[in-house]
């Protein structure tokens, strides 16, 4: 195979070389951000560093992909500068086929351009790296069909790379998997493997200056995504199924304190226990909430639900816990039953689809959850936890009876959000008033000393 210096070809300025390396390191890299910064560029010449990556690494042709939502969009940002970019020596543009053709001296791969409007189509398509631009624009379920489609003969270290503005229709799902590593469950394993590269105007040193003028002139939502490639600008904004988020980031963001000093009032504070028993593959999550502060004290998948039984059983000799509320659809109805075969009785097992006795809410789980926002917008705190962002995932409109619904989880799945185990657990906790809760214990403990 001929040598070729591919970074004097490519011309990449620091910011896109930044996200080649992180492509050697990871198998799901995101260059995300700002309009102007060279994403489509990046991607286009990435995929075909891969090409010849792989035909000197592997000794053999691929077949890369690279994909947009459309056709249109794939002319606009691509097609129509290959013929300019991509030198004739090196390969061959097939305009009918959409695909470069390395020539085999150069290891014969071959570079398909493709749309994504029926996915299912390249079902029977091998891919050793797939490259979506915009990929906020495409479902979590169509990112999972092209997932199976990620393999080559031979190639151990496929790719999948994206690159996109923080706007589109599917924003949500990519900034939970590329950006915040809230994962599902299945994806979990890949943790380590996903990077996120954030690109802005100033990057890019061939940016018109005129452009770049044009951004910062843009509204201010418009602006923080476009000029300062803010994940979050739109947050707030009514979603495709009219639902609005029930906290912002920063609102959660005020809610978070720090400091292993705090850990003093749990111990002498009376406190609510909230567990969220993970089934199906998801997590247990107990949070422990008095009316000052909540934390997570368990995060994890089991192996057996019963060993939540220990778990609740130890947290009782360390904190002082006046009521456990524990979901109790499915096996949490088990663990409600074993919990009181050794007696606890200071538990409240909850059906969170259940009717609200509050007329303003569809259910339990909706009147929960906006006493979980009341509280934090009061005051409330929480121990720092990555894992409190799930609240940011929870959103809320009212229903055609004007009752305040929350985003059902199947909505949530379809998004590619994993089950908010540990916000459950927190709202769990909002079933009772520490209040009265702690007033009726005062008068038992004064009627008992009569």
């Amino acid at each position: 195979m001929n040598k070729i210096n591919f970074f004097r070809l490519a011309n990449f300025f620091e910011k896109q070389i930044e996200f080649l390396r992180a492509t050697k390191e990871n198998k799901f890299v995101l260059y995300g951000g700002s309009a102007g910064s060279g994403k489509s560029y990046a991607l286009r010449w990435i995929s075909l560093y891969y090409a010849l990556y792989y035909a000197k690494k592997y000794g053999a042709s691929t077949h890369i992909g690279l994909f947009c939502k459309t056709y249109k969009e794939l002319e606009d940002r691509h097609l129509k500068y290959i013929r300019q970019e991509f030198p004739e020596w090196l390969g061959d543009f097939y305009e009918q086929k959409k695909e470069f053709h390395l020539k085999e001296e150069y290891g014969g791969a071959i570079i398909s351009f493709r749309n994504l409007d029926e996915p299912e189509k390249y079902l029977s398509a091998e891919f050793a790296l797939m490259a979506i631009d915009e990929i906020t624009q495409i479902p979590f379920e169509t990112f999972k069909i092209l997932l199976t489609r990620l393999r080559y003969p031979g190639i151990e270290d496929t790719k999948f790379i994206c690159a996109s503005n923080p706007i589109g229709e599917h924003m949500l799902w990519v900034r939970q998997f590329f950006v915040e590593k809230n994962l599902p469950s299945e994806f979990e394993k890949y943790r380590n493997q996903i990077a996120f590269i954030k690109a802005l105007p100033h990057d890019n040193p061939y940016l018109n200056y005129e452009y770049f003028e044009q951004l910062k002139s843009l509204p201010e939502k418009e602006r923080g995504a476009f000029l300062d490639g803010d994940w979050y600008a739109f947050e707030g904004e009514m979603d495709e199924s009219g639902f609005i988020s029930l906290i912002t980031s920063k609102e959660l963001e005020n809610a978070f304190v720090f400091g292993e000093e705090f850990e003093k009032i749990f111990k002498n504070s009376e406190n609510i226990l909230g567990v969220d028993v993970g089934a199906g593959g998801d997590k247990t999550a107990i949070v422990l909430r008095n009316n000052l502060l909540a934390k997570v004290v368990f995060n994890q998948k089991l192996e057996d639900t019963m060993q939540i039984i220990t778990l609740i059983f130890n947290l009782s000799k360390i904190y002082p816990i006046i009521k456990i509320c524990i979901d109790a659809i499915g096996v949490g109805r088990g663990v409600v039953d074993r919990l009181r075969e050794i007696g606890f009785l200071n538990l409240i097992p909850i059906v969170l689809g259940n009717k609200s006795s509050e007329p303003d809410f569809l259910n339990i789980r909706a009147e929960l959850y906006w006493k979980l926002r009341n509280w934090i917008l009061g005051g409330g705190k929480l121990i720092k936890d990555d894992s409190f962002n799930q609240i940011l995932n929870i959103k809320y409109k009212k229903n055609s009876d004007k009752k305040i619904m929350i985003i059902p989880k199947d909505i949530l799945r379809k998004r590619g959000i994993p089950s908010p185990d540990v916000a459950d657990a927190l709202a769990l906790t909002f079933f009772v008033d520490i209040d009265k809760i702690k007033s009726l214990l005062n008068f038992q403990k004064e009627w008992y000393n009569i």
